[in-house]
């Protein structure tokens, strides 16, 4: 008879699975890291700096 995984009693996931998703996860933004901002976004991200004298609000 084969034991049962163990489950992680708020996701309802074994611990193999969280794993897997997890290690997928941090392939995907280790990739996604490693490209380049796209010109569109760094212009309005340039944009937004001018607009706001370079300074930046935090919660």
């Amino acid at each position: 008879m084969l034991a049962e995984p163990l489950m992680d009693e708020q996701s309802g996931l074994s611990k193999t699975v969280e794993a897997e998703i997890g290690s997928g996860l941090k392939r995907l933004y280790g990739q996604m890291l490693s490209e380049p901002i796209p010109e569109k976004f760094a212009g309005l991200l340039e944009q937004l700096a001018k607009s706001s004298g370079g300074k930046t609000e935090r919660s």
